[in-house]
């Protein structure tokens, strides 16, 4: 029995890695850019203090858990969290300075 739990919790935790992407701090940024062109939420989102843009990135673009998020940064999991939250409420300031809310 114990050793079908931890054969089980092996393969998801291989399964879960497999699937996400690694970036360095360096890279970030610059997909989302890319990728979005010159979109009005894209310049919104440059306006952003880097590490801001930073944690959004992480969280929705790579799709990285708060967890995840924080270790790559180097910070708490609750700073992460709050710095998450300031990102999206200065984020939805700046998207209403440019009509898209």
């Amino acid at each position: 029995y114990v050793v079908t739990v931890i054969r089980n919790t092996a393969i998801n935790i291989y399964n879960r890695n497999k699937r996400r992407k690694t970036v360095s701090l360096e890279t970030i940024g610059e997909p989302a850019a890319a990728e979005s062109g010159s979109s009005d939420l894209s310049r919104c989102i440059d306006r952003l203090p880097e590490r801001e843009r930073r944690i959004l990135i992480l969280r929705y673009h790579y799709g990285y858990t708060e967890e995840e998020a924080a270790k790559i940064m180097g910070m708490t999991v609750a700073a992460a969290k709050k710095l998450r939250q300031r990102a999206k409420a200065k984020l939805e300031i700046l998207c209403k300075e440019e009509g898209l809310l």
